[in-house]
């Protein structure tokens, strides 16, 4: 992710306590787990991505932080040091604002030809399709009144 990315998710991030009983998508899951490894790779820590555990947060935890309906986490782990509290706190910052965006991924991607022509790539995911459409229509009517030639 990039820096302005990051920006952008620091400035769209919000607090949530409470979670909706839904799976996380299988390509999804593959993505936090890759940026998991990327950050175990460049910290020496052994960070881990906990999916689909009804336990996740029950007993203390649950009532000290007021979760409901967790079941997917980071379990924030490394060897004992003393920096180890701030490289968690790096590292879990970094996939903390990853997450969101993980989930909520554009599902399409805008490019401009050497002939001025817009292209608009589908990516994966549910909705791709439906979300390519939607990109399409706002971005002729953010462009309006000149026409977007399409390739």
């Amino acid at each position: 992710m990039e820096i302005r990315d990051f920006k952008a998710a620091m400035l769209a991030r919000h607090s949530v306590r409470s979670y909706l009983d839904k799976p996380i998508p299988q390509e999804i899951v593959d993505a936090l787990r890759d940026a998991v490894q990327e950050c175990n790779t460049a910290s020496g820590l052994h960070i881990q991505l906990v999916v689909d555990e009804p336990q996740a947060f029950g007993g203390f935890m649950a009532h000290y932080g007021k979760f409901s309906g967790v079941k997917n986490y980071f379990a924030l782990v490394g060897p004992k040091s003393r920096v180890l509290d701030e490289r968690l706190g790096y590292y879990g910052a970094q996939l903390t604002l990853l997450a969101p965006t993980a989930m909520n991924q554009q599902k399409f991607r805008f490019g401009l030809t050497p002939e001025g022509k817009v292209t608009l790539k589908s990516g994966v995911g549910f909705y791709a399709l439906m979300d390519l459409g939607i990109a399409r229509r706002f971005f002729e009517i953010g462009a309006a009144p000149q026409v977007v030639c399409w390739e």
